[in-house]
């Protein structure tokens, strides 16, 4: 099945050998056949892996999964769509076999009546045009065999989002060094990657999961504006007041609360009273996500942190008795 992914994965659709032939579905589909394949068809609950690219009549390209490692289109034999016998575009995939490559061409009016099912927008510039398919089945599966490529296609795709997020957090992992150098700031560096500058050292053991503690805290994007801050004398001058807020110390539960990643690694490196300023890479802060106006997407995330106060969970508190 390995040997199947990466052939899914890497493949171009082929539109090319054998001779063309053409079908005539009962709606009046008409499908010309540029490559003929092994003849098997899916039988009902297996599944058909589709490559699929469509083009319109001013050479824009509207989806394609034919380059690169993008995912081809996976139906279901039973499934709903597949049993129609109403005109549905479905109705196209019953003459498709195992290796087959088809082409055919529709109105803009029945691709949208058809297959996308909304009514056409009234401003859409090419109404009166067509839109050119092209699929080819690369493989077709029995449910076991379609559960064990759907599971190689997770593994490999988080792999492939650990990958860039490593690499992500090098590359800002450097911007903050650079950036810490030119303000001659000396900082220490964990493990995911977070820069901490210690302010002030604090006392007693390092914060452990679970530990309850209550954090003063500023935010601010690298090199960027304020976004943030439980101090409300920093709010009011950084013109981010909100007087229907409550300013206080907030309350995090150490690597329990629903906080960015990067929190928790910079609370595990504090003590009762440490004080410290954190840059976060944005793939411990909010990532590729924007955050209203203030913090945009891909954003290294500056926080000045206090524990003001800490509540040692019972099991941590005995063990640093002991």
């Amino acid at each position: 099945m390995r040997k199947a992914f990466a052939l899914i994965l890497t493949v171009s659709v082929i539109f090319s050998c054998n001779q063309e032939t053409k079908v005539t579905t009962p709606s009046g589909y008409e499908i010309t056949k540029i490559r003929v394949g092994n003849g098997k068809m899916p039988a009902h609950g297996e599944f058909m892996l589709l490559n699929l690219k469509y083009e319109d009549d001013l050479d824009s390209v509207y989806f394609d999964t034919s380059t690169g490692d993008k995912v081809p289109v996976q139906l279901r034999m039973d499934s709903v769509q597949w049993g129609m016998d109403d005109g549905s575009v479905a109705e196209i995939m019953k003459y498709m076999a195992e290796g087959d490559s088809v082409t055919f061409t529709l109105s803009m009016e029945t691709v949208f009546s058809s297959l996308f099912k909304v009514p056409m927008p009234p401003d859409f510039e090419n109404k009166d045009g067509k839109m050119t398919f092209y699929a080819c089945v690369s493989h077709v599966l029995t449910a076991p065999e379609y559960g064990e490529w759907r599971g190689e296609l997770e593994q490999k795709m988080m792999e492939k989002s650990n990958a860039m997020r490593a690499d992500k957090i090098l590359e800002e992992g450097a911007t903050i060094d650079a950036y810490l150098k030119e303000k001659n700031l000396s900082a220490s560096s964990t493990e995911k990657g977070v820069r901490i500058v210690v302010e002030r050292e604090g006392e007693g053991a390092l914060l452990q999961s679970g530990d309850n503690v209550k954090i003063n805290y500023t935010g601010y994007v690298l090199n960027g504006q304020h976004f943030d801050s439980s101090v409300e004398a920093v709010a009011k001058e950084q013109g981010m007041h909100n007087p229907g807020r409550t300013y206080a110390p907030y309350e995090v539960i150490v690597e329990k609360s629903a906080v960015i990643e990067g929190w928790h690694d910079v609370l595990v490196n504090m003590k009762a009273g440490s004080k410290v300023t954190a840059y976060i890479p944005s793939p411990l802060g909010y990532g590729e996500r924007t955050q209203g106006p203030r913090i945009p997407a891909n954003s290294i995330l500056v926080f000045e942190m206090e524990a003001v106060e800490v509540v040692l969970n019972n099991e941590n508190e005995k063990s640093n008795a002991e």
